[in-house]
């Protein structure tokens, strides 16, 4: 497997430091419990802006974009379903402005939101809702993607061809897999 030049030329030099946890950072700063945070990037971005600007100044090499949830399944019971475009573009922007050349900027991509082995949803639907995000998020300037929920193309019931996200094709992209254990009782 080839890597993307960007990701070969950042581990070259060793571990990349990349940001933390963002929802515990909007919480702090007055996130309340049920509010969607990707929503901050429209109506607090100086906010979202902080969290963004405090993990640049603490040596993170890459920053994500605050659009964890920003998609359109996920958005549906938030209100912002009509506006992913504009929220995962400006939480980009809003990244990128506060990485001031320092950092690079990975756009966050999270779960849909729905169960596709619950039939909630199905393949094309997430794929859509996903792409739909992925290119927002390109057009505001994501220097790659970060993407989270990739053991939903891990599942069974999904073609063997489909394992890797069709979107992740445009830009770098890294993929978080959860890994299971099991311990003795």
């Amino acid at each position: 497997m080839t890597l993307n030049p960007l990701i070969q030329q950042l581990i070259a030099q060793g571990p990349v430091l990349t940001d933390g946890a963002w929802g515990t950072q909007l919480q702090a700063r007055g996130l309340a419990p049920g509010e969607v945070p990707d929503l901050w990037n429209l109506t607090r971005p100086e906010k979202v802006t902080a969290v963004a600007r405090a993990y640049v100044e603490a040596g993170s090499q890459i920053i994500l974009t605050n659009t964890f949830g920003a998609n359109r399944l996920r958005l549906t019971g938030g209100g912002g379903a009509d506006r992913v475009k504009e929220i995962n573009e400006a939480g980009t922007r809003i990244s990128r402005e506060a990485a001031n050349k320092c950092a690079l900027v990975f756009g966050s991509i999270g779960p849909g939101g729905k169960m596709l082995m619950n039939g909630d949803v199905t393949e094309d639907e997430l794929r859509a809702a996903f792409a739909e995000q992925a290119q927002a998020l390109a057009r505001g300037g994501a220097d790659g993607l970060a993407w989270k929920p990739c053991r939903i193309w891990r599942k069974p019931e999904l073609p063997q061809r489909r394992r890797k996200p069709p979107v992740c094709r445009w830009s770098p992209a890294w993929c978080s897999i959860p890994a299971r254990t099991r311990t003795a009782r």
